[in-house]
């Protein structure tokens, strides 16, 4: 069997899922899930993890650059 990849959790794929689910506000729902997210992953005890999410926005979107 073809091992199934686990994607990571997005702004727009949450506000997605709570449209589906029938959510009163999704994005209002998802943009707090997302917050607590993201700081999870920043706090992570894996050095890994925690250097790959440092360089991403409170809504875990990766932060632009400045040239």
């Amino acid at each position: 069997m073809k091992k199934r990849t686990k994607t990571e959790p997005t702004l727009k794929s949450m506000t997605a899922l709570y449209k589906k689910r029938g959510f009163k506000r999704p994005a209002a729902h998802a943009k707090q899930y997302m917050l607590g997210y993201t700081a999870a992953k920043k706090g992570s005890i894996d050095s890994k993890t925690a250097k790959k999410w440092s360089n991403r926005d409170k809504f875990g979107r990766v932060k632009k650059s400045k040239k």
